[in-house]
């Protein structure tokens, strides 16, 4: 029973390590679109103000 259960946690903790660098890869992703969005606004402006 106990052999059992540190192998059911040992697969969790690898479940929950996945969903964490899957969580910090979107939320990188994320961070990269805003980055992105407002360079795309500041040559907008940019482009206006010309």
């Amino acid at each position: 029973m106990s052999e059992h259960n540190i192998e059911y946690v040992r697969e969790r903790m690898i479940e929950l390590e996945k969903e964490a660098r899957a969580y910090e890869l979107a939320h990188r992703c994320m961070a990269m679109k805003k980055k992105k969005r407002k360079s795309f606004w500041v040559i907008l402006l940019s482009y206006f103000q010309r």
